[in-house]
Parts: structure tokens; C-alpha cells; sequence
């Protein structure tokens, strides 16, 4: 994490957030809330782990390291597994809103390969 900081994270991830809101305004099909509760799973998943996984660098602890991926994805797994099993989301929406990390991951790696292309120029 070098050279993209926390706050650029964040506004990266409510912008990215923001655009898929706005995707069931275009698309009827798509269910708003199901959607909004994919995108905050995902989005609330990324920074979990990229706040779990700085403490475990800097603490080196395995058990901190196992304890996270334990609870986190068994809480994570519950919330899927209710929300799939639910009559109250759509399931196309709501796995459409978790792909919403994928774009924010791939806007991240395009800032950071752009910011070393400028960099080394």
C-alpha cells in the first residue's frame, strides 16, 4: 500500500459503490436493495481484510491469521447463505453487488500500475 492510501481506498470504494447503486435505475430487472446488500458485503469484506491483514503483518501472529479467516468467512458464508436461501433478494442482484469488488480491485491495480509508469518516467 504503498502509494495508494487509505483515503484514496475509501472514495475509490464509495465511488465504485455509488455507480452500482445507480445500475438498477438502468436496469429494471435489477432489485435495489438485493444489489445494495451485495455491494456492502463485498465492499465491508475489502477493507476487513485489508485492516485483518495489516495487523497480521505487522503483529506476525498465526492465531490472529486463523482466527480472522475463521470468523470472517464463516460470517460472511452465513450472510450469503441467508440472503441466497431468502425469498427477499434477488439472487442476480445480489451477486452482481458482490462483483462490485472486482471493480474496485481492478481500478486499484490500474492506479497503481499508472502511478509507477509516471513515476519511472
Amino acid at each position: 500500500m504503498n502509494s495508494l492510501n487509505v483515503k484514496k481506498l475509501i472514495i475509490l470504494g464509495a465511488c465504485v459503490s455509488a455507480v452500482y447503486f445507480l445500475i438498477p435505475q438502468v436496469v429494471e430487472s435489477l432489485d435495489f436493495k438485493s444489489l445494495a446488500l451485495g455491494v456492502t458485503i463485498s465492499m465491508c469484506n475489502f477493507y476487513v481484510i485489508l485492516w485483518a491483514w495489516s495487523r497480521i503483518f505487522l503483529k506476525k501472529t498465526i492465531a490472529l491469521a486463523l482466527s480472522v479467516i475463521v470468523f470472517k468467512y464463516a460470517i460472511l458464508g452465513l450472510i450469503i447463505y441467508r440472503a441466497v436461501n431468502s425469498d427477499l433478494y434477488n439472487n442476480v442482484s445480489l451477486m452482481l453487488g458482490l462483483s462490485a469488488v472486482l471493480t474496485l480491485v481492478i481500478l486499484i491495480a490500474l492506479d497503481l500500475s499508472l502511478n509507477k509508469k509516471i513515476g519511472a518516467s
